[in-house]
């Protein structure tokens, strides 16, 4: 399994609202659904990306002057052997609990943009285990 996989099975899995307590092997891919009775559960689920990870590139400055010093930090834009992305295609993230258009995701987390926006996901950057 390649890094790539591992995180976009790990978004997929951070989208169910459970983790299983036990998971077999007949069903270690599938999500389950809670149980009607465990709508208040809630879990904490740290993924640690440890090695050649860009998390400047997963989580993108957007307002307009922060965008324009990442731009300028990454070199310019990917297309332009830079290594910043494109403003149009990033996904913003929004809130009420965030200031309005200050940050956004890499283009290929748009799961994670939904679930931002419903507040079941949290970003805690430059932390360490």
């Amino acid at each position: 399994m390649d890094r790539r996989h591992f995180i976009q099975s790990a978004a997929a899995l951070g989208a169910s609202s459970l983790l299983p307590l036990s998971i077999t092997t007949a069903n270690a891919g599938s999500v389950l659904a809670p149980a009607a009775n465990q709508t208040s559960y809630k879990a904490l689920v740290c993924v640690f990306l440890f090695g050649g990870n860009d998390s400047h590139n997963m989580v993108v400055p957007y307002g307009t002057s922060d965008y324009n010093a990442y731009l300028l930090a990454r070199g310019g834009l990917a297309e332009g052997n830079g290594l910043a992305l494109p403003y149009a295609d990033l996904k913003l993230l929004s809130s009420a609990n965030l200031a309005v258009n200050t940050m956004a995701l890499h283009p290929a987390m748009g799961n994670l943009q939904s679930l931002f926006s419903a507040n079941k996901l949290a970003i805690v950057a430059n932390s360490a285990p």
